[in-house]
């Protein structure tokens, strides 16, 4: 969440209702924030006068009893205070659980160079790269969708979808994995399989090379962490409960998070580079109707991320690096795609900034998402209490996240770019070390 003097200082404050309205939300959120965070300081502020009254009286009652005078009056103030101190204390307990409810729905400040815009369609288009395999029926579609800035070659034949190419070559199994598990999981089976597992080592040794830290990170953390990294509507739409507070990732990002959590990490060790490899578990509660058919959208997958701690400074110039590392990968994969950034409007409220790398897919027709890049500031960090020390000062740290692929997503986008007309699916120069094979 914000830092709460974002909500005090107002200069600062009507930045944040600006950025609320570029987020085409009611700034109702932060208003209810300053407001009961207002309330809290003056219950507080009152709370200690209380004290010291009640702390003047005592001294009074010691020195009349002392004495030997009548002490009743005082007895009986002395204890009306002490109620009226407990109903403040109770007060502050409360204004800070409300303030911090409605904080946790103010969306981050958007980036100075965020795409203001409402819905996808105002999504800016930054830029494409690769020669495109196009059917006939999507040529117009795809020079609209990629605002004719992609060269593209008419497809001479008509390819399959990956679900048929798929069972055909007998590469997944659905309808065994629906008996013993439900729908959208799978069995990757033979070369499908051992390309999955190609894909992922493949990217993680190119991260490696450029001084990441790998880690394999557990799939199921505690209630605590995912508060401080999920959103609410996570709860509701993506995550899986395991137990009375664990749960199961839905990112590798979730547990890179949380990695430094409650840690001082000295300045001159910024930035810190980590790729995490992770299964991830999504109820897509959201999307039952969407690509039912295959294993683009699935319950269960693996995903290699970027997770980066770093200095505020140094945010717009590692997000950069980060995309670039993304651009590399798929790249090598020779996968024609175009890169999004990604309007104000569908931001998730973790998110300062948001781009998005979408794959030409010749046989849907259209651009599909294969990882997205964030800048989050100190969105998720402040939460997670992670700072860093200069000049005996305490700050909290920035951090960011980038997707480099997710498997079998990127399998689906192989299959379909990479399909020959004998109906053999060739694999990009770059895996062949990995797969031992050439071809499917």
């Amino acid at each position: 969440m914000l830092d709460i003097a974002l909500f005090r200082n107002d200069k600062d404050f009507k930045k944040l209702l600006e950025s609320e309205k570029n987020r085409f939300r009611e700034t109702k959120n932060a208003e209810e924030t300053k407001k009961y965070d207002e309330l809290w300081k003056k219950a507080k502020q009152t709370c200690e006068e209380k004290k010291a009254e009640k702390n003047k009286i005592t001294k009074e009652i010691a020195e009349l009893a002392k004495n030997k005078k009548p002490i009743d009056q005082l007895k009986e103030k002395s204890k009306k205070i002490d109620t009226e101190i407990k109903d403040l204390e109770q007060k502050q307990i409360e204004y800070l659980k409300s303030r911090d409810k409605y904080r946790s729905e103010v969306g981050n400040i958007l980036w100075h160079n965020t795409t203001i815009g409402q819905g996808e369609e105002n999504n800016h288009l930054i830029k494409c790269c690769g020669k495109a395999k196009v059917q006939k029926s999507h040529i117009k579609q795809f020079k609209t969708l990629s605002g004719g800035k992609m060269q593209f070659e008419e497809l001479k034949f008509n390819p399959k979808s990956h679900v048929d190419i798929g069972l055909e070559k007998d590469l997944f199994d659905l309808e065994r994995a629906a008996k013993i598990s439900g729908s959208r999981f799978y069995f990757l089976k033979n070369k499908l399989a051992i390309l999955h597992l190609s894909i992922l080592r493949f990217a993680i040794d190119k991260l490696m090379k450029k001084g990441f830290n790998f880690m394999y990170t557990p799939f199921i953390v505690n209630k605590d962490t995912i508060e401080k990294t999920a959103e609410l509507s996570d709860f509701e739409e993506m995550l899986y409960k395991v137990g009375n507070d664990q749960f199961l990732i839905a990112t590798a990002e979730q547990t890179l998070a949380g990695f430094h959590m409650d840690e001082l990490i000295p300045k001159d060790s910024l930035p810190l580079k980590y790729v995490g490899l992770s299964s991830c578990f999504r109820r897509e509660a959201g999307s039952h109707t969407k690509d039912t058919r295959g294993i683009f959208r699935v319950h269960q997958f693996d995903k290699v991320e970027q997770y980066i701690f770093c200095l505020p400074e140094d945010s717009e110039k590692i997000h950069n690096e980060m995309i670039k590392n993304e651009e590399e990968i798929i790249q090598e994969l020779e996968l024609p795609y175009r890169l999004m950034d990604i309007c104000s409007s569908d931001l998730n409220l973790t998110a300062a900034k948001k781009n998005d790398l979408e794959a030409w897919m010749p046989v849907q027709g259209t651009f599909r998402e294969l990882g997205s890049g964030s800048i989050t500031t100190d969105y998720q960090t402040r939460n997670l209490n992670i700072k860093y020390e200069d000049k005996n000062e305490k700050f909290v740290v920035h951090s960011l996240n980038c997707t480099i692929l997710a498997s079998p997503r990127i399998l689906t986008a192989i299959i379909e770019n990479h399909q020959t007309k004998e109906g053999k699916i060739n694999i990009p120069k770059a895996l062949w070390l990995y797969t031992g094979f050439k071809e499917i």
